[in-house]
């Protein structure tokens, strides 16, 4: 055991020298800029993974004693060990059933480093080569990171991933804190299912939406007419916008989505005899918006855009699902409701005052948002 852990220390030893060495004889202008701002790639090789990613230096905390917070050399140079634990407690491979053990992680000056010896160079992020090791073939992989900028514009973390002759490439954002990776495409599509009903079932703006649109008339026609309405617009904008070949900033879109429950409380309260088609337009015309929503929060989830078709399908399945599910639950209920309490006054109090409701819920959520 002892000699094991001697020789792993050699071999480490021994990696960082050729490395180094490397790295001095490449010419100068190409260490200047050795990758982009927040990308970066993972190898799986044999029973290890091998990382270069570059971090912004605002994800890391305490290591910068400029006033701009850029990093200089000699600051490096200082909280090399700092920012290596902090980089191997918030960026981590794991296998499922293979565990993960880091065996490197060290942390270059991306530009700059003609001036590193001085002490003068600067920059806004570095470059991090890191190195897992596996007990055997890892096969089920997953990355634990909450390790993002303090930046708004920086969040994103463009990775690419390969294995042989697999390549996925993830879009990462701080929505999520881990990432199945080079996953199966069914086990792909189930997760992105599972994520659509979460999201459908946790977001109680696009649910009051569909409780606005579900109160408005009676009749399953009706209903059924709203909800294809609804699922179509929907579908169309997330596809689009995923794809991107639309795109709205979210400060627009979330309280755009509030201003459709108003607007359809509005239209439930003032236009109770309505045309149905009319109104299943109007649906139609809400759910395009929401669609953006959905897109943005696909793309706040970390979207696997090597699959992308795919990721999509079963988002928007899971979305689908969710929905009914809430209506189901929805129908229930007015059904036990209608036996259990007798009708009392008009049978068009109950969903005007709820209408009511949906209207100031809808205009509090606006209010916030704006």
């Amino acid at each position: 055991m002892i000699m094991q852990t001697i020789a792993a220390k050699i071999f480490t030893s021994l990696w960082r020298v050729l490395l180094a060495f490397g790295l001095l004889i490449v010419p100068k202008p190409a260490l200047c800029h050795l990758m982009p701002e927040n990308t970066g790639t993972v190898h799986v090789v044999g029973n290890s993974a091998f990382v270069v990613v570059s971090i912004p230096v605002s994800a890391f905390r305490g290591i910068t004693t400029e006033a701009d917070g850029a990093l200089t050399a000699a600051d490096l140079r200082l909280s090399n060990q700092t920012m290596q634990g902090q980089f191997d407690a918030h960026f981590q491979i794991r296998d499922a059933s293979l565990g993960g053990q880091p065996v490197l992680t060290w942390i270059l000056m991306p530009r700059g480093a003609q001036d590193a010896q001085l002490g003068s160079a600067s920059t806004s992020y570095v470059v991090v080569m890191h190195r897992v090791n596996f007990s055997g073939e890892p096969r089920h992989l997953y990355l634990y990171t909450d390790f993002f900028a303090a930046n708004r514009r920086d969040k994103m973390l463009t990775l690419k991933v390969s294995r042989g002759k697999e390549v996925q490439m993830l879009a990462l954002t701080p929505g999520a804190t881990h990432f199945k990776l080079l996953p199966g495409k069914l086990d792909l599509l189930a997760t992105f299912i599972a994520t659509g009903i979460d999201h459908i079932l946790t977001g109680p703006d696009h649910l009051l939406f569909l409780l606005t649109i579900l109160i408005g008339a009676a009749g399953w026609r009706y209903w059924l007419g709203a909800v294809s309405a609804f699922t179509v617009a929907h579908s169309v904008t997330l596809t689009l916008s995923a794809l991107g070949y639309v795109h709205i900033p979210s400060r627009v879109i979330e309280p755009g989505i509030a201003a459709s429950i108003v607007f359809m409380a509005l239209d439930n309260l003032f236009r109770p005899n309505a045309r149905r088609l009319n109104r299943i337009g109007l649906i139609f015309l809400c759910g395009l918006l929401h669609g953006l929503g959905f897109a943005s929060s696909i793309a706040d989830m970390g979207l696997d855009t090597t699959h992308r078709i795919l990721s999509l399908l079963g988002f928007n399945t899971g979305i689908e699902i969710g929905q009914f599910l809430f209506l189901g639950s929805l129908a229930g209920l007015f059904f036990v409701i209608q036996r259990l309490i007798p009708p009392v006054g008009s049978t068009k109090l109950a969903p005007r005052l709820a209408s009511a409701a949906a209207c100031v819920l809808g205009l509090a959520m606006f209010i916030q948002r704006v």
